[in-house]
């Protein structure tokens, strides 16, 4: 005789998801399927159940538990184990389902970071149908990456206490996506006071993939609550943070694109010793580098956008120089082989006032205020890469939906 008992849990959880796709229709908020069966609180570490072979970090202190149950599955549960160090802080959440472990999350700290290791839980090799029962399975399973996440966190004074909610978060999150491949996942948190439990988050992601030709960026989504153009130039620079020597390579790598430099392959040196204590960066004619003083990233982020392009232009100034002719190195030699003369007499106009400009360069002193050096400051391939640096920073607080929203991660 056909026992229709056996199947009411998957016939239960069919009607239950269509019955949130229709509320989904109908632009109405999904009902969750999971309810509160129990839970504790606050409870000192030693007096877990060990016969239950939990996974317990060596520091935990004190251990929250809840279980929960399935509307559309009387059978189902979960059981949820998040253990807290001495500061108060979660330092691992084991979840098992029907009292089998599923997945695991172990988190550490750093000043205003947090890292994120989450692991799946993989019963495979034990095969014996006889050990297929709950503790035999915790005990001889293998914990597996998914995937690493690392956390900035921000705390905006006086509305959090230590360990509450914070009010800004970015995300970086490593994947298992194709070789060399990273999610990047950006979280904004907004205010909350208590009067929302659930407050609108603003969600932005992008998959970025490093290949010999260079960085690509793909998969870009975000919450509609949120509105980016996905259009900004700056966009890749903005998610990989120019405070961080990967985001200023990359944006010194957008600004030679853009200035028709990108196939001499200059070579771009964050965090030179070399840099002389009263400059921010230099680009070396003879050597083709762009070299950046240590520090610089932890500049406010348009100081250091006008630093890059003053130096682009720089090398640009060079590039313009060799093409008429009055090369004095191996790059400005090669520019004039690779595109010849300008064809546009501005052009060369303007290059021939470029290189008297370096003919009658100043010689610098590493310790003088170069701001009162009048020779340096009215040099005409100064004040032309001062223009351009003041420009780019202008043009970087565009678009300022994106300008806003991943400046507040830095």
């Amino acid at each position: 005789m056909f026992n229709i008992s056996k199947y009411m849990p998957q016939i239960n959880a069919y009607c239950f998801r269509s019955m949130n796709k229709a509320r989904v229709f109908l632009y109405l908020k999904p009902k969750s399927d999971y309810k509160l069966i129990s839970k504790i609180n606050s409870v000192d570490i030693s007096k877990l159940n060990k016969d239950k072979h939990w996974n317990i970090p060596s520091d935990a202190v004190n251990f929250d538990y809840i279980v929960l149950g399935k509307k559309s599955d009387p059978e189902f549960s979960r059981e949820v184990l998040s253990c807290f160090n001495e500061k108060g802080d979660v330092i691992s959440r084991c979840y098992r389902d029907n009292g089998v472990n599923t997945k695991r999350r172990l988190y550490s700290y750093e000043p205003d970071k947090r890292i994120i290791k989450s692991q799946v839980y993989d019963t495979s090799r034990v095969l014996e149908e006889s050990w297929r029962v709950p503790n035999i399975l915790n005990m001889c399973g293998r914990w597996n990456v998914d995937f690493t996440e690392l956390q900035n966190i921000k705390h905006l004074n006086g509305f959090f206490r230590k360990g509450k909610t914070p009010t800004l978060m970015t995300t970086k999150r490593v994947e298992p996506l194709a070789e060399n491949s990273d999610r990047y996942t950006f979280k904004q948190f907004p205010i909350n006071l208590g009067f929302d439990k659930k407050p609108n988050k603003r969600i932005f992601s992008a998959v970025i993939t490093k290949t010999k030709e260079g960085i690509n960026l793909s998969e870009m989504k975000q919450s509609e609550n949120l509105h980016l153009d996905f259009s900004d130039k700056f966009l890749l620079a903005r998610i990989l943070n120019p405070h961080s020597e990967e985001g200023l390579t990359e944006l010194t790598k957008g600004f030679l694109k853009e200035r028709g430099l990108d196939s001499f392959n200059i070579g771009i040196v964050p965090n030179c010793p070399k840099v002389s204590q009263n400059s921010d960066a230099y680009f070396s004619n003879m050597n083709k580098e762009i070299c950046y003083r240590t520090g610089l990233t932890k500049e406010y982020v348009l100081s250091i956008v006008d630093t890059v392009r003053h130096e682009i232009e720089h090398a640009w100034q060079h590039f313009m120089i060799g093409r008429i002719g009055k090369g004095k190195s191996q790059f400005e030699t090669e520019a004039l082989q690779k595109f010849g003369h300008p064809k546009n007499p501005e052009d060369a106009a303007e290059a021939v006032k470029l290189a008297v400009a370096r003919d009658n360069y100043p010689r610098l002193s590493d310790t003088e205020d170069l701001s009162k050096n009048i020779e340096y400051q009215t040099n005409y391939m100064e004040v032309k890469a001062r223009e351009a640096g003041n420009k780019a920073s202008k043009e970087y607080t565009q678009p300022k939906d994106n300008f806003i929203y991943f400046e507040q991660f830095n």
